[in-house]
């Protein structure tokens, strides 16, 4: 058995250098061997070894005090954290119940309050971890353990009991329908109210999430270089949508479909139809 490979070196790589070390071997057995190209064959093969031994890309992110709401301008909550101002962030964590202390699986310890702005600005723009150490002082393998932890504590807390009883957006249906008539009718003219729908109570809307350019090769029989391409964003991905009603509620999820789908299509439409069925918002 040969020696191992070294971590990240391509196969190919790897042969090239043994080829190479067989290559020294036959020169040195030559009378008058040619020393110089001996050695940067050797030089060669040791470099080609230890750039790619296993290492780790950069060293941790020195830890810092964590990042308060009131640490953050008007500017940055809007920005960061999508709200207009202070007062209404500091309302829903209010509502919510965020706690004062976190402490994850991997014991790590770090303030609600932090945790909470945290997730806010991964479910916002999904910037990378390492975009992130700055802001909240912390390593992104940190921040990951952290933000899983806020995931699964408001759904557990949160989403979960009003997934399992859908009857009160039920129940509201007819009123999201007189709210949206009233609005239409207060934009067009009173010729044009018989032409305004009356059965609408929610919208669709979603956002994209990137991937990598997947490979004809790799999905024989599938085109998803088409499916997964998205020409308004111009970039390949998958889309994660949702129903919105007129006073801000996300009464269901739909994921994940292709990102070349629209919310106009009739994908996108089944797809949404097959969720409230199984909601049982719709029979």
């Amino acid at each position: 058995m040969g020696p191992p490979i070294p971590y990240g070196l391509t196969r190919a790589s790897w042969r090239r250098g043994m080829r190479d070390l067989d290559d020294a071997g036959r020169l040195l057995a030559l009378p008058n061997p040619p020393v110089n190209f001996i050695l940067l064959l050797y030089a060669e093969l040791i470099s080609m070894y230890t750039i790619h031994l296993p290492r780790r890309a950069r060293k941790h992110y020195l830890a810092g005090d964590p990042p308060f709401l009131n640490d953050f301008s008007r500017d940055e909550v809007h920005q960061l954290f999508g709200f207009r101002t202070h007062a209404q962030l500091r309302r829903v964590m209010i509502a919510l119940g965020v706690p004062a202390i976190i402490r994850t699986r991997e014991r790590y310890v770090y303030p609600g309050e932090s945790a909470f702005l945290l997730m806010l600005v991964r479910l916002r723009d999904g910037r990378r971890w390492s975009q992130l150490e700055r802001i909240f002082h912390r390593d992104g393998t940190h921040l990951s353990a952290i933000n899983l932890y806020m995931v699964e504590w408001l759904y557990t807390n949160h989403s979960l009991p009003r997934l399992s009883n859908m009857a009160w957006v039920k129940a509201r249906m007819p009123l999201y329908a007189q709210c949206i008539v009233a609005k239409l009718k207060s934009i067009y003219p009173q010729d044009k109210w018989n032409l305004i729908p009356i059965d609408i109570w929610s919208f669709i809307d979603g956002t994209i999430r990137p991937c990598a350019k997947p490979s004809s090769r790799s999905f024989p029989g599938l085109n998803l270089q088409v499916d997964l391409y998205s020409g308004y964003k111009k970039i390949h991905g998958v889309k994660y949508q949702s129903l919105h009603t007129c006073d801000g509620l996300a009464p269901t999820c739909m994921g994940w479909v292709p990102g070349g789908t629209t919310p106009a299509s009739s994908a996108s439409a089944t797809l949404c139809l097959f969720y409230l069925t199984c909601s049982y918002l719709v029979t």
